[in-house]
Order: structure tokens, then sequence, then C-alpha cells
């Protein structure tokens, strides 16, 4: 499935294997589960619970909102390419792995890594 413009609004759970967004606005409002999602490009936001499974990408598009985006164990996660990745507000973590390889990030706006409910993204390696 590619969403390459206009609006996606998400309010019941759902399962989706192989979702490129390269374009367009997705808000989740309800638990939905990705399978190899790639976000390029556009704005993924809402107040719901979105769980990567498989291998994803995020090279460009932002996170904004309320929302939480977890990477479920034994899944990837690739920040890569030149763009800054933003997410604004939007929680990011999970059991998974995280490997960032490319452009700035931006998470000035998360909630609180240190307080419950806060994100939860761990840097490895040399700080």
């Amino acid at each position: 499935m590619r969403l390459t413009g206009g609006s996606l609004l998400v309010n019941a759970p759902v399962a989706v294997a192989n979702l490129v967004q390269s374009a367009a606005t997705l808000l989740i409002n309800a638990p939905v589960t990705f399978d190899n999602f790639t976000l390029s490009g556009g704005t993924l936001g809402g107040t719901g619970v979105l769980t990567l499974t498989g291998a994803s990408t995020w090279s460009g598009g932002g996170m904004q909102d309320a929302g939480t985006t977890t990477v479920a164990a034994g899944a990837t996660l690739a920040l890569s390419g030149t763009a800054t990745k933003d997410a604004d507000a939007a929680d990011l973590g999970g059991a998974g792995t995280v490997n960032h390889t490319g452009g700035q990030l931006n998470f000035a706006l998360c909630r609180d890594p240190r307080r419950p409910g806060g994100r939860n993204l761990q840097p490895r390696g040399r700080r």
C-alpha cells in the first residue's frame, strides 16, 4: 500500500504489511501494527500506538502529536537519509533495534524519557 497524498485517519485497530508513506498525513488513533513500514515523507501523527514489526525505514517526513511508535522485539527501524527526523511530542521506543545512519534527530519536544510514559530511545555505544 502506498500513501502519496491527502490524509488517512485510522480510528480502529488494523495490521498492514509493506506500507510506504512518501507524502500524505497519516493519523493513527488506535492500536495499529505495520510490518515493513517506510516513512519517506509526509506526517505520521495521532494519539494511538503504532507497533513496527519486520524491517522499517524512516528517511524523511516527521512524527507529531501524542502518539507512540514502538519497535517490537526482533524488529528494526533504520533512521537513514539526509533529512532531519522530527518527532515533535511523539514517543519512539520499544524492545527492537533502531539504527541511525543519517540525518539529524530533532526530538526536542518529546516527553522526558525519565518519566513513566516518556519516550524510550536509548543510545548505544559512544555518546
